[in-house]
C-alpha cells in the first residue's frame, strides 16, 4: 500500500510541478531590453521562490517514483505514469484556464481507459 502511495505522489508532483513552472513562466512573461532575452527571463526564474518550489516537486515526484519502483512492476507502473499527460491537461483547465474541447477529452478518456487496462492486465 506504501508503494502505491508513493506512486500516487509522484504521478501528482510532476504534474503539478508542470503547471507551476508554466504559471511562473507565464508571469514573468516575455522579457524585452537590453541584453540576452534568454538570460534575463533565466536570472529572474532562478530567483523566483515558486519555480524553485516546483523544481523541488519534480525532485518528490523522482524520488517517490524510484522508492515505489522496488515494490512495484515497470509493467503497472509504466502505463499507469501515462496518466500524467491527462492530469496535466485537467489541470491546466482548472489552474490556467486553457481549453478542453470535446476531442481533447475523448482522448485524455482514451488514454485514462487504456493506462488502466494495461495496468490491470500487468498487475
Amino acid at each position: 500500500m506504501t508503494a502505491l502511495l508513493l506512486f500516487a505522489v509522484s504521478l501528482i508532483s510532476v504534474a503539478g510541478s508542470q503547471l507551476l513552472f508554466k504559471t511562473r513562466m507565464m508571469q514573468i512573461g516575455e522579457v524585452s531590453g537590453s541584453g540576452s532575452p534568454i538570460l534575463t527571463g533565466l536570472s529572474r526564474l532562478l530567483v523566483d521562490p515558486l519555480f524553485w518550489v516546483a523544481g523541488l516537486m519534480v525532485a518528490v515526484g523522482a524520488a517517490c517514483w524510484y522508492s515505489a519502483m522496488i515494490k512495484l512492476p515497470l509493467s503497472f507502473m509504466l502505463p499507469i505514469a501515462s496518466l500524467i499527460a491527462p492530469m496535466t491537461a485537467i489541470g491546466a483547465y482548472f489552474w490556467l484556464g486553457e481549453s478542453l474541447p470535446p476531442e481533447k477529452l475523448a482522448a485524455i478518456a482514451w488514454i485514462a481507459i487504456g493506462a488502466v487496462w494495461l495496468g490491470y492486465l500487468s498487475s
